[in-house]
């Protein structure tokens, strides 16, 4: 029953809002309603928005594990609204029968919709660029004030693998990234400038100083050389990047501390050196500043521990559970994931 108790309660805290006595998703990403929840990333959720608010195109990457999605859900997301932004998160399904632009379309409206925001609609077959330049088209909140859509591509990496698999996904990959780098650089689309060149297009239709959309590419840092090698089309990879890195020791406290007193001081400082180095001792004062704790292997160890504290159970029913779950990869699909819960069962094992 202890076991079943506890399966029970990973459930719900996969598939329920966070709240004061579950503040740590586990394995999952914050969302932006987990806002509250989010902490030790301040710093860098700021970072990141002044780097949006500057350019047209902002790079975030960083190693697996580090909460590149939790920092723009929960840390960028929110910043971004208070600028007159809206936030519109992408993952494109490079496999789906939508081609890759309507996929951003339908993103856009998404976003737009649950903002509140009066878009106006694209135009069959319109390229990004050009939708972004309409002469009278445009973004409006529910105060009639101008916003500025943000389009979030998120896992990026996933057009050199997913978008890799045949000749079809290829293609299309590969003329959505002509299609995005054009909107990027401003560059009116080679179909464009002949339909206006010939009359096709009247002129008055396109509005060329427009500059009301920015693009932010996340992706992981081992693919960091796969997107540099599209900074011929898209020079501005090269520039305003954002580098994610591990938290040091005072943000992996803060993590802890936003369960209030469901954890007390002597615990915190175990679980930091459990996520540090596997060891079950409290770090000292000087270790903080230069520890590097994984956020993602963090959470997962609060998550299970208040779980064991919500279901008044063992340690040993936990670890039980734990290992379960890391033998049937139930709901994780990852390997990275699975390695993750396994660690995580290898710390808990140390609380013991």
């Amino acid at each position: 029953m202890a076991d079943e108790a506890v399966e029970s309660g990973h459930a719900a805290l996969s598939a329920d809002a966070l709240t004061p006595m579950r503040p740590w998703p586990g394995l999952a990403s914050f969302t932006e309603a987990d806002q509250y929840f989010f902490r030790g990333r301040e710093n860098e959720a700021e970072e990141l928005a002044r780097l949006v608010r500057r350019e047209v195109l902002t790079v975030l990457f960083g190693r697996s594990g580090l909460g590149k999605t939790s920092l723009l859900n929960a840390g960028l997301f929110p910043r971004l609204r208070e600028n007159l932004h809206v936030p519109v998160m992408i993952r494109l399904a490079h496999g789906a029968a939508l081609p890759l632009r309507d996929q951003v379309w339908q993103a856009l409206a998404a976003a737009c919709s649950a903002a509140g925001v009066d878009a106006t609609a694209p135009l069959p077959e319109a390229s990004l660029w050009e939708h972004f330049h309409r002469a009278g088209a445009g973004f409006w909140n529910t105060r009639n004030r101008a916003v500025i859509p943000v389009l979030v591509f998120d896992q990026f990496e996933e057009l050199f693998t997913l978008g890799q698999v045949d000749e079809e996904t290829r293609r299309r990959a590969a003329g959505f990234v002509n299609e995005l780098s054009d909107l990027i650089e401003n560059r009116p689309p080679e179909v464009l400038r002949q339909a206006l060149d010939a009359g096709a297009v009247p002129a008055q239709s396109i509005d060329f100083s427009r500059r009301d959309c920015k693009v932010v590419l996340s992706f992981r840092e081992d693919f960091l050389a796969d997107v540099e090698g599209l900074r011929v089309t898209i020079p501005s990879l090269m520039r305003n990047r954002y580098r994610l890195l591990p938290m040091d020791g005072y943000q992996a406290r803060a993590v802890i501390d936003s369960g209030g007193a469901l954890v007390a001081p002597t615990v915190a400082e175990r679980i930091i050196g459990l996520a540090w180095r596997n060891r079950a001792e409290a770090p000292s004062a000087d270790d903080y500043s230069r520890m590097e704790v994984d956020p993602a292997l963090l959470s997962v160890i609060c998550s299970e521990l208040n779980l064991r504290r919500i279901a008044r159970v063992a340690i040993t029913s936990v670890l039980s559970w734990c290992r379960a779950l890391s033998a049937r990869s139930w709901s994780i699909s990852m390997n990275a994931r699975c390695e993750m819960s396994t660690r995580a069962c290898a710390c808990l094992s140390r609380m013991s």
